[in-house]
């Protein structure tokens, strides 16, 4: 799918740090999930040295983010436990951005994307750095320096946040990747390539990982990537579904398909949904011709959301379409099952 190109700067509202969103907070906050993922994003990253400085230099870092710069510089760098990736990555260290550029390179970019973007945040407050200083920098930001002297491609759908196996020998950790020591992360090689074996109750996929695997016990939402039960057919081929499954549902390579593909069909104009109220919507997504509750269902969903079942579709804030969408998941069935390698 190309990707489209348009342009917005998020920083000019009040409050504080409003300068300073996250790619998973501008994500969350200003953009619908299906319209982030139509778009390329970027990011312009600093020399590691020059952020660190800046970081310490702003008034909002102790209360925004945990850091306490009232503390002499080598003091505050010594126990930084936040890195530049918190504002590129999700809360598993997933890269959410398609192209990482260094701000050497900013007029080129530009000129690529032919966009304008006011220089803001310049440090107004330089420290000439010790060796010390960049020492310690240079350990507790190596994953950044790795990216900035190109050593690294960009790694969009895998995890820049690796664990602890990949720290340098005597590296201290950041509160994110003791996170991530904790927390199993997704294999990126494991989406779903191909359809190998399908009946009631499980599913045997091949995944790009060159393995073969049996999901069993979960329901068909969850079997398929499929948490709208969607049907495969011309919509399903458009959005990515790799295939059918069991009653002809859509199977989706990950769930974060098969949820962009749910919201694309709710919220945009693919299938008229998103000028229509909750009820009609429903009763065509589950008509009661196919033994559903379509009334029920759509009072659920209205509940959740905490609006009439008369509300458009197309006048629900982000906040009320999330919530649509996680009621019709509930509805729909959603539970996970197990996932076992069989070859």
């Amino acid at each position: 799918m190309k990707k489209k190109h348009n342009y917005c700067f998020i920083g000019e509202g009040k409050g504080r740090h409003s300068e300073h969103y996250t790619a998973l907070t501008t994500r969350e906050k200003f953009i619908r999930p299906y319209i982030w993922n139509e778009y390329e994003k970027i990011a312009i990253i600093r020399h590691p040295y020059d952020w660190v400085v800046s970081l310490y230099n702003l008034t909002e870092t102790r209360l925004a983010w945990g850091q306490d710069n009232t503390k002499p510089f080598s003091e505050f760098i010594q126990n930084l436990d936040i890195n530049m990736f918190y504002w590129l990555t999700d809360e598993r260290g997933f890269q959410l951005v398609d192209k990482i550029y260094k701000l050497e390179e900013l007029s080129e970019v530009l000129k690529k994307y032919k966009a304008e973007v006011p220089h803001l945040n310049k440090t107004n407050k330089p420290i000439e750095l010790s060796k010390a200083d960049k020492a310690c920098i240079d350990e507790k930001f190596w994953r950044e320096f790795k990216y900035y002297r190109g050593e690294n491609e960009n790694m969009v759908g895998t995890s820049i946040v690796e664990g602890i196996e990949y720290a340098p020998e005597g590296r201290g950790l950041t509160q994110k990747e003791k996170y991530m020591a904790k927390t199993p992360v997704p294999d990126p090689e494991g989406r779903i390539e191909s359809i190998i074996k399908h009946g009631i109750g499980d599913i045997v996929v091949l995944k790009t990982d060159g393995h073969r695997y049996r999901r069993y016990n979960g329901t068909l939402a969850w079997r398929n990537n499929n948490p709208g039960n969607l049907k495969y057919g011309k919509f399903a081929k458009s959005t990515n579904s790799i295939g059918p499954g069991q009653g002809n549902h859509a199977v989706y390579a990950s769930m974060e398909d098969g949820k962009r593909a749910m919201w694309e069909l709710l919220f945009t104009d693919v299938r008229d949904y998103h000028n229509k109220t909750i009820i009609r919507v429903i009763s065509k997504y589950a008509p009661a011709s196919d033994k559903n509750r379509p009334k029920v269902y759509a009072a659920y969903v209205a509940a959740h959301a905490e609006v009439p079942v008369t509300t458009k579709l197309n006048e629900m804030t982000i906040f009320q379409q999330q919530k649509m969408v996680e009621a019709m998941m509930v509805f729909e069935g959603y539970k996970e099952g197990q996932e076992a390698v069989i070859s």
